[in-house]
């Protein structure tokens, strides 16, 4: 790929990253951003995942050297900077994802087609959602590629019969990334079991010594990843101040003890119905049409034992997302005349692009649009509570502010909690939450779904909040919780210990 098009998808990936003004999960903010925020500079929730320690440092700490950097440049007092950086930083790494699913496609399918599974990959609707966000999973995708991409460069170079340094370079880069994507998701070592297929399958179609490492590469890969992954130890170790391996922590919970499904219990078919449809889209018929046999084996090994665990989200599958795209732009740089693969690509970009639109700039927008409005009220030394779903708007990330930090809070769902999390409690019997309160707050922020029972206590208590914003939020949602706009309430008088009276 020339250096001109590399850059032009530098930029359109942090422009993407600074358009997407809407809210999506709440582990973009409260499993990366807010850790490093609170790892920085102090302050910022931090959620049972990181007090239990099952989760690797290295993914926030990434953040976290961003945050300090703005903050030794003195650039973290401009909040529209602050806010800002991360997204960047992640666009990156999106950037990085594009160029790697062309040059894999170009590998696999031949340049015409890498040309065509760059453009479905620049056409992707979830990927102009979500690789620009800040999850582990956006950035596991782009270490995915790198490691798959480096995989087929390393089969071609022993067929080929390439100098042994060619062949140790690829071998070493593809361990490098498969370590660092395991370090980041542990989770992404079920991503590397086709590759363990493929070369077990070649090693018994061709001669032993073609697809069998050298001795050098071995203990090569070997150095790399053991003094990797000692380097990582040691990073959890410093961020933790105590001894641990995160891994451990993480298969106990996701996998030995089945914990994970408190967050929710999907069907078995879960990513072949809803998970791989939403990744591609439209471009879902060529890629059936343009997966080989091979894809098929990589993409259905991967997501078996994915579909054995009960709790199930598409961003667990989204590494998969390069895979599939390349096999789509194989399928139409085919089968499908000049003309008509403009046609289509024209169509794709129309009906993606309405979606993107949707999703990045409608779709649950209020909860972002309202930040500002949260930071200037937290800096006015007021108080406040978000009577809303756990995690329903960004932190400190967007808010950067110490008053905050003492002054502001919303409610939680911690699993020590579960069944009855704070939250829950709110929903399920407001009356009785809010009955245990002893003084009310200068502001509460809420969705418009609960505004007619608010008021109607309020009513009942002599307690006395007018509008103070209101954001539009969403249309649909499936939360009924989340319904409505979201509304900030001033109090008018002193509210203090008016619900005894």
């Amino acid at each position: 790929m020339n250096t001109r098009l590399a850059l032009f998808i530098l930029l359109f990936r942090w422009w993407n990253a600074l358009w997407v003004q809407t809210f999506f999960q709440p582990d973009e903010f409260y499993q990366a951003l807010e850790i490093a925020h609170n790892f920085v500079y102090g302050t910022g929730f931090v959620s049972w995942e990181w007090r239990e320690g099952i989760r690797s440092a290295a993914h926030p700490l990434l953040f976290a050297l961003v945050y300090k950097c703005l903050n030794l440049l003195h650039l973290d007092t401009v909040n529209s900077i602050f806010v800002a950086a991360p997204k960047l930083v992640q666009g990156t790494f999106a950037a990085i994802t594009d160029v790697a699913t062309f040059e894999f496609a170009k590998v696999r399918f031949g340049r015409r087609a890498a040309v065509w599974a760059l453009v479905c990959s620049l056409l992707s609707f979830f990927n102009a959602y979500v690789s620009v966000r800040t999850f582990s999973s956006s950035l596991e995708t782009t270490l995915t590629v790198l490691m798959f991409w480096q995989w087929e460069l390393w089969q071609k170079a022993m067929k080929s019969r390439s100098t042994e340094n060619v062949k140790i370079r690829h071998l070493l880069l593809f361990s490098l990334f498969f370590l660092l994507g395991f370090i980041i998701r542990p989770t992404n070592a079920l991503f590397a079991i086709p590759i363990g297929l493929e070369w077990l399958y070649r090693l018994k179609k061709f001669s032993f010594r073609t697809f069998f490492p050298s001795t050098l590469s071995i203990v090569a890969c070997l150095v790399l990843v053991t003094g990797l992954f000692l380097l990582n130890v040691y990073l959890d170790t410093w961020f933790y101040s105590r001894n641990i391996v995160p891994l451990i922590s993480f298969l106990k919970f996701n996998v030995a003890s089945g914990k994970s499904a408190i967050y929710g219990i999907n069907t078995w078919h879960y990513y072949l119905t809803q998970g791989l449809p939403l990744i591609c889209g439209f471009m879902l018929p060529f890629v059936l049409l343009g997966m080989t046999g091979r894809d098929y084996v990589r993409v259905l090994s991967i997501l078996a034992p994915f579909s054995l665990l009960a709790h199930k989200e598409v961003r667990f599958v989204y590494p998969l997302s390069p895979i599939l795209l390349s096999a789509a732009g194989y399928c139409i740089s085919r089968c499908i005349s000049r003309i008509r693969r403009q046609k289509i690509a024209l169509v794709i970009f129309l009906l993606h692009s309405f979606i993107a639109f949707f999703l990045c700039r409608v779709h649950q927008a209020g909860v972002i649009e309202v930040m500002p409005t949260l930071k200037q009220l937290a800096d006015a030394n007021t108080t406040g509570v978000l009577l809303m779903p756990c995690h329903s708007t960004p932190w400190q990330s967007h808010l950067h502010s110490t008053l905050a930090e003492t002054n502001w809070r919303f409610l939680t769902c911690e699993p020590s909690e579960y069944p009855s999390g704070e939250d829950i409690r709110f929903y399920e019997d407001m009356s009785a939450y809010l009955d245990a309160w002893e003084n009310w707050p200068d502001y509460l922020v809420i969705f418009e779904e609960r505004r007619p029972a608010l008021e109607a206590y309020f009513a009942a208590h002599n307690l006395a909040y007018t509008q103070r914003a209101r954001f539009f939020n969403s249309y649909i949602h499936d939360d009924s919780r989340r319904t409505g706009d979201v509304t900030v309430l001033r109090a008018l008088r002193n509210n203090v210990n008016s619900v005894n009276n």
